[in-house]
This record gives structure tokens, C-alpha cells and sequence, in this order.
């Protein structure tokens, strides 16, 4: 195995995955972290966000992290040797307003990350720009649509119980001006 200060994003996450998942949690990856996960590193994260499925003893999270190296600073949980961090965002798993009913087991060497699904990625970056108009995020949810090969309408049907079509609009469009770039 790697070490820490050799280990790109999705080893590290699958390494904090595998540790996590020793120590009965049940998390998933979600956020920018994904993002660089499917579309090996075109946007890049330095964040790790893993959402427990339920609630969680974050004095128990803070002792077993620092087992491996990790320690509490504010809010998250950084590592002597490397730049990339993990944050805890509050349960449950969720895409807007739908919650998370599948999970990517994406295998990276040995380890394995539960992560977001690649359309449960799009859904999550496409909440960022639904409802705080970050076009970064856009682009975010463009890129793993066209990495991970996943139609605008997969999502579609979900944007409009968001009550987002409007939005989904601009999404599908850049993603058409993308594809045929």
C-alpha cells in the first residue's frame, strides 16, 4: 500500500473508505471529491465529504482518525502529509430534496469507495447551481455528464420535482454546446 503523502484523491478515499467501513460507519463520498473521481482530476478537489448514512459519535470519528493520522482542525480532519482533507456534512445522504438509494462501490487497487453514483454527482453539483447559482458547479455536473456518459434526461425528472426545469434548461443546453464542441 501507498502512503498518505503519495496517495492521489481516490486512493486516499478509498483508503479513508476502507478504514471507515473497519470501524462499522457507513459512509458515502459525495461533493467536488467525486467530481475528481470521474473525470480523473479535470476539476480538482482537496476535499473529502463523507455523509453517514445515519447519525454518528464525532468523538468516536475524531479518536479512530487519529489511529491514521488525522486530526481535528476546526471543522475537519487534516493529515501532516498531505494537502487533501475530510469533512463530515450532516446526515442523511441526499440530493436536493431525494435521498440517496444507491451507491457506487468504485474499486481503486485494493480499497473500494462508496461513493455517489455518477448521476447522483450530477444531481449533487446541479443543486449547487439550482439554489446558489455557483456555475462552477455547472460545469462540475457538465464534466461527469460527459465523462461518465449520462444523458441530461437521467436527471431530468428529478430537476423538475425540484421544481428546477428552468434551470435544467441551461444545464442541458451547455451540455449540448459541450458535446458538440
Amino acid at each position: 500500500m501507498k502512503i498518505i503523502k503519495d496517495m492521489n484523491i481516490a486512493e486516499l478515499a478509498g483508503y479513508i473508505s476502507d478504514y471507515l467501513e473497519s470501524k462499522n460507519y457507513s459512509f458515502i463520498l459525495s461533493g467536488g471529491s467525486c467530481v475528481s473521481i470521474y473525470t480523473d482530476n479535470k476539476y480538482h478537489s482537496y476535499d473529502l465529504d463523507f455523509i453517514a448514512k445515519n447519525s454518528v459519535n464525532h468523538k468516536k470519528i475524531e479518536t479512530d482518525l487519529l489511529e491514521i493520522g488525522f486530526k481535528k482542525d476546526g471543522k475537519y480532519y487534516k493529515h501532516p502529509d498531505t494537502d487533501y482533507f475530510i469533512d463530515f456534512p450532516a446526515p442523511p445522504p441526499a440530493v436536493g430534496n431525494e435521498p440517496i438509494r444507491a451507491v457506487n462501490h468504485y474499486k481503486i487497487g485494493e480499497a473500494t469507495i462508496r461513493m455517489l453514483t455518477p448521476e447522483d454527482c450530477i444531481k449533487d453539483r446541479l443543486c449547487a447551481f439550482f439554489y446558489w447559482d455557483d456555475k462552477q458547479a455547472l460545469q462540475q455536473a457538465i464534466m461527469v455528464a460527459m465523462d461518465c456518459n449520462v444523458k441530461p434526461e437521467a436527471v431530468k425528472e428529478w430537476a423538475q420535482k425540484e421544481g428546477e426545469t428552468e434551470k435544467f434548461d441551461i444545464f442541458k443546453k451547455e451540455y449540448k454546446l459541450k458535446k458538440n464542441a
